[in-house]
């Protein structure tokens, strides 16, 4: 589809200062203009973007950062995402949401990275915390952009027999509207969660875990009525044309590995992986259904990273 076909791409200027008048604060300014989204779900163009940060330790291998950044730009979903999740069925209706507007973004975002190595770890913990909002007029975002977001990373990492490692890694967040307690509001598609795939629960597609639209084929799909409003059905036994991931405002991910190294030949190159994941993408104020997927893998340690 157009939302995976598309090059993505970013370009972008940075500047940095060591200290800020003095302080333990070290600030960047950054301008900028990209193309990204998420696989079939969206696809989001920033034509002009600026994002001012400043960062600060905080502790011991733990950093502090607070940003803001101003985007124009627009994103553009499938039509039977906005139609099923928004209830934006037509065509005004769904230009009105998809429209050039302004995004202005505060955040903070706490992060501590304890692990005897960066790429692949063998002991130690990750911790890293996250809050979003556009939820003011006084932060430059257009009106049907607000929304208020909190996400979490938690990984510990343990050896567990001979140069082995037993893993396990926490994700989860939640979106909500102008006020807290809104969980029904639109919330634009490049701030909704997705999950499935190789980096969060495998066992499905890339952002398949949670609800899905299934787009029928033309020539499956038949009109039932002769006159406005026209209905229509689909033999449900003939397949489908592809899939849409909804993605959803509420998220948890849960993964366990155990990482054998290849005790006969290429202990320094081969790992096996043995892994149970679980977690559901959801809309609240509906319940989650947890599924997990167990599974065994293959780990080719890299200079520039596992693969």
């Amino acid at each position: 589809s157009a939302f995976s076909s598309s090059l993505h791409y970013y370009v972008g200027a940075s500047l940095r200062q060591p200290r800020l008048l003095g302080t333990r604060w070290v600030p960047r300014l950054t301008i900028y203009s990209e193309r990204r989204g998420e696989f079939k779900a969206y696809l989001r163009t920033t034509n002009a973007g600026g994002d001012f940060s400043a960062a600060r330790d905080i502790a011991l291998r733990t950093q502090l950062r607070l940003g803001y950044s101003q985007e124009y730009g627009q994103t553009v979903a499938p039509d039977a995402v906005l139609c099923a999740l928004f209830s934006r069925c037509d065509g005004a209706s769904r230009s009105d949401i998809t429209r050039l507007a302004t995004l202005g973004v505060a955040s903070a975002t706490v992060a501590r990275q304890h692990t005897d190595n960066i790429v692949s770890p063998s002991r130690g913990s990750i911790l890293r915390g996250e809050v979003r909002s556009s939820a003011s007029s006084l932060l430059g975002t257009s009106s049907s952009l607000f929304f208020n977001k909190g996400s979490g990373d938690m990984a510990f990492y343990t050896p567990f027999g001979w140069r082995n490692v037993l893993s396990l890694r926490l994700r989860a967040g939640a979106v909500v509207g102008r006020r807290l307690a809104d969980t029904l509001s639109f919330i634009p598609p490049q701030e909704r969660l997705y999950a499935g795939g190789p980096t969060s629960v495998r066992g499905f597609q890339q952002n398949e875990l949670g609800d899905v639209v299934y787009i029928a084929r033309d020539r499956d799909v038949r009109r039932d009525t002769l006159a406005p409003p026209f209905r229509y059905s689909v033999n449900d036994t003939v397949g489908y044309e592809r899939v849409v991931p909804l993605g959803g405002n509420t998220l948890f991910v849960a993964n366990l590995e155990y990482r054998v190294r290849d005790p006969f030949i290429l202990p320094n190159l081969l790992q096996y992986t043995l892994f149970v994941d679980g977690g559901d993408v959801w809309n609240r104020p509906n319940a989650p259904e947890v599924k997990w997927t167990p599974g065994a893998g293959l780990r080719i340690l890299t200079p520039v990273g596992p693969v």
